[in-house]
C-alpha cells in the first residue's frame, strides 16, 4: 500500500454474552485483531485455522481472500461467538459511484438535449393563423350592426406546462342582431388571432399553432379556439398574451384576452443537471464533515472519501441528501408552469438543489458525528 501505515482494528467480543453483532467492513490493506476475552480460545475463519495466541487472533493487510466468519471456541471446542469480517477496496468503490453517477448525469442530459432545440424554433408573426373559411359578407347599406356579450368571464387562459399536446377552449357569447344581418340559419363568422407577446418581451407565439373558427346560430355564437404544441410547432417557453378578435364585418368588433403558458418540456435535461449536483454536493458535505471532526495534519485521499460514502452515516446522509434535491428540482422545475431552460433557469436549480442537498445531508451527518463522540466519551 504504497508504504502507507495502516489503521489497525480491533474486535472483542463482549465479554458478557460473547457475541458480536454488527457485521464488520474494513478497508482492503487494515490490519485487525480478534479478541475472544478467552486466553484458551482459538479462532477460525470459515473452517480454516487462523494463527492466535492467548486467545487474539492478528490479521494482517485484510483482503477478500481473509474475509469471512470469524469463529471462537474454547480449549472444550465450545463456540465462544463469531463475527463477520468483509474488507472492501475504497478505490474501486468509488470508481464505482463515480461511474453510476456519469452514467446518470450524461445519460439524462443526452436524453433530454436529443429533443428538437426550442432556442432555434421559428418565432411567429403577428399574421397568418389558420382559421376556419368563410364567405366574404359585406352589410347591408344602413343596417345596424350585430352586437354580442359574452356568457360569463370572457378571458382565456391555456396552460400547457409541459405537455405537448392540443387543447381547445369554446366560449360561448349572445348575438343581438334586430336587422337581420346574420339571419337564422348556421353562419361562419370571420375571427382572427393577434401577436402573442411573451411576458419578457422577447420572443412571440408561432401563430400557425392556433386555430380559431367562430359560428354564429341564432342568437348564439360559439367561437373555438384550438392551440395545438407539438415538438414540430411550439415556441419558446413562456407566459404569451394576446387576443382572439371577431373581425366579421357584420357585427361589432369583440376582443377575446388570452394568456397562454408553456415550460420547457424536456424534464430529462433539468433531472440530468440535478445529477449532475449530487457527487459534487457529497464531496462538501464529506469536507465539511472533516473540517470539524477531521485529524489534525491529515491529508485528504480517495479512500477516505470512499469509506465515507459506504459507511452508515454517508449512506443516510447521501439517501436523505437526494430526496432533498429532488424536492427542490420538483418546486423549481415541476411547479413551474413556465420554466425556460434557459443560464438563469439553470443556476437558480442547480443552486436550488445544492442547498437542499446539503442542508439535509450535512444534519444527517452532524447526527452521526455526535453520536460517535457520545459513544467514545468515557
Amino acid at each position: 500500500m504504497s508504504g502507507k501505515q495502516q489503521a489497525k482494528v480491533l474486535l472483542r467480543l463482549d465479554k458478557a454474552t460473547n457475541k458480536q453483532s454488527d457485521d464488520i467492513r474494513v478497508r482492503r490493506g487494515t490490519s485487525i485483531e480478534l479478541d475472544a476475552n478467552d486466553p484458551s480460545a482459538t479462532w477460525a475463519c470459515d473452517g480454516v485455522d487462523v494463527a492466535s495466541q492467548g486467545g487474539v487472533a492478528s490479521i494482517r493487510s485484510m483482503d477478500a481472500r481473509r474475509s469471512g466468519t470469524y469463529v471462537a471456541k474454547d480449549a472444550a471446542g465450545n463456540e465462544l461467538g463469531r463475527v463477520k469480517v468483509y474488507a472492501f477496496s475504497a478505490r474501486n468503490s468509488l470508481a464505482f459511484v463515480v461511474a453510476v453517477w456519469i452514467v446518470l448525469a450524461v445519460g439524462f442530459l443526452s436524453w433530454g438535449l436529443a429533443a428538437p432545440s426550442l432556442g432555434n424554433v421559428e418565432q411567429g408573426t403577428p399574421t397568418g393563423n389558420a382559421q376556419a373559411t368563410c364567405a366574404p359578407s359585406d352589410p347591408e347599406a344602413k343596417k345596424a350592426l350585430a352586437t354580442v356579450a359574452a356568457r360569463g368571464d370572457p378571458a382565456v387562459s391555456i396552460p400547457f406546462g409541459r405537455g405537448l399536446n392540443s387543447q381547445t377552449r369554446v366560449l360561448e357569447y349572445v348575438i343581438d342582431h334586430p336587422s337581420g344581418l346574420i339571419g337564422t340559419a348556421e353562419t361562419c363568422l370571420r375571427v382572427e388571432s393577434s401577436q402573442f407577446l411573451r411576458s419578457t418581451a422577447d420572443a412571440t407565439l408561432r401563430t400557425d399553432m392556433i386555430t380559431t373558427q367562430a359560428v354564429a346560430k341564432g342568437t348564439r355564437l360559439l367561437i373555438s379556439v384550438t392551440v395545438n404544441r407539438s415538438r414540430k410547432s411550439t415556441s419558446a417557453p413562456g407566459a404569451y398574451t394576446g387576443s382572439i378578435t371577431v373581425t366579421d364585418p357584420r357585427v361589432e368588433r369583440v376582443d377575446i384576452p388570452m394568456t397562454i403558458s408553456l415550460a420547457y418540456p424536456f424534464w430529462q435535461v433539468p433531472l440530468g443537471l440535478v445529477c449532475l449536483i449530487l457527487l459534487p454536493a457529497t464531496l462538501y458535505v464529506w469536507l465539511l464533515k472533516g473540517s470539524f471532526t477531521g485529524e489534525k495534519g491529515k491529508w485528504l485521499s480517495f479512500e477516505d472519501f470512499a469509506s465515507y460514502l459506504l459507511s452508515r452515516n454517508g449512506i443516510l446522509a447521501v439517501g436523505v441528501g437526494t430526496v432533498a434535491a429532488g424536492g427542490g428540482f420538483a418546486a423549481s422545475y415541476l411547479g413551474s408552469a413556465t420554466w425556460d431552460a434557459d443560464a438563469k433557469s439553470l443556476v437558480a436549480l442547480a443552486g436550488a438543489a445544492f442547498s437542499a442537498f446539503v442542508a439535509a445531508a450535512t444534519a444527517v451527518t452532524a447526527a452521526g458525528s455526535d453520536q460517535s463522540a457520545l459513544s467514545s466519551s468515557p
